[in-house]
């Protein structure tokens, strides 16, 4: 007895086999794996780059303080001296427009730390991970001379 011969419509019906979904499975995860670090990292340099402007946006604002008060803001006025009249005795010749509007926040939504003696300044970012210290930090002065965050 002859045997029919099978059909293609038969064989594609069989399906795939458990290990060929566990080789696919993993060949998706490690590119999604490959393809998530990648778009992590240029957020961090993207935020860290942006920090970076923004700090130097700031910068150029207090210069034009300077020029006007003559002195930088205090540590206790902070940046907000750049937004609001911090008085006739600290500034005479505040406004009629503020320096810059804010927000003084960095690119993870923290507050800059700004620390002055009248003289100089220094703008400081806490950073990608948020906390004072650790290497990460981004400091730029009244010289113009910024930290760097370590590249990933």
């Amino acid at each position: 007895m002859k045997r029919a011969p099978i059909s293609a419509s038969r064989l594609n019906n069989r399906g795939m086999t458990l290990i060929e979904i566990m080789v696919v499975l993993l060949i998706v995860g490690a590119l999604a794996a490959t393809l998530g670090k990648t778009v992590w990292d240029n957020l961090m340099n993207a935020n860290v780059k942006q920090t970076k402007l923004m700090q130097q946006e700031f910068a150029n604002a207090l210069r034009m303080y300077n020029t006007e008060c003559g002195s930088f803001p205090t540590t206790e006025q902070g940046l907000n001296a750049l937004a609001q009249n911090p008085g006739a005795e600290a500034c005479p010749n505040w406004g009629p427009r503020p320096f810059h509007q804010g927000p003084f926040k960095d690119a993870w939504q923290r507050p800059f730390s700004y620390e002055s003696d009248g003289a100089t300044f220094t703008i400081k970012s806490n950073g990608p991970d948020k906390r004072s210290g650790g290497g990460d930090d981004l400091v730029f002065n009244s010289e113009g001379a910024a930290g760097e965050a370590p590249k990933n």
